[in-house]
């Protein structure tokens, strides 16, 4: 699993917030579900941008 931070994808174990982030005072937060068929997920090139540009 992988997580958007400041627009970087980083493993969960390295994300760090500060404990005054807006985010993290309110419970903001974004997802994206990603449909897999066949063990590949679909489009997610189209995802992973739509993410970073979000």
């Amino acid at each position: 699993m992988r997580v958007l931070l400041n627009g970087a994808f980083v493993a969960p174990e390295d994300a760090r917030i500060s404990l005054f982030d807006r985010g993290y005072i309110f419970g903001d937060g974004a997802y994206e579900l990603i449909p897999v068929y066949a063990g590949k997920p679909f489009r997610l090139d189209q995802h992973l941008q739509r993410m970073k540009t979000a």
